[in-house]
C-alpha cells in the first residue's frame, strides 16, 4: 500500500467510526482537525526518516565534498515549511 493510499485509509476509517456513531454529518472543524492529525503524523515519520539519513550520512562520510547532506538538509525545511533562504 502506498503511503497517500495509507493516509487517506485512515482518514476513512476515522470518518467510518464516526458515522457508526451517529455523528453524521461530521462537522467541516472536526474533518479539519482529522486531516491536520494524518499530515502531521506523515510529516513528523518523513522528518524522522531525513533526520537519519542525515546522521548515518555525516557519521560515514565525515570530510563529504558531495553535498548530499546539504540536499538532505534542504529537503528538510522544505517538508517542515521552513525557508533555508533569510
Amino acid at each position: 500500500m502506498t503511503k497517500s493510499r495509507e493516509l487517506a485509509s485512515d482518514l476513512t476509517d476515522m470518518m467510518k467510526v464516526m458515522a457508526d456513531g451517529k455523528t453524521w454529518p461530521i462537522p467541516f472543524e472536526l474533518v479539519e482537525r482529522m486531516v491536520d492529525q494524518i499530515a502531521s503524523r506523515w510529516i513528523s515519520e518523513v522528518e524522522s526518516e531525513i533526520q537519519t539519513l542525515i546522521k548515518d550520512w555525516e557519521t560515514k562520510m565525515e570530510d563529504d565534498n558531495t553535498l548530499y547532506s546539504l540536499g538532505l538538509r534542504r529537503a528538510l525545511d522544505v517538508v517542515k515549511g521552513e525557508s533555508s533562504v533569510s
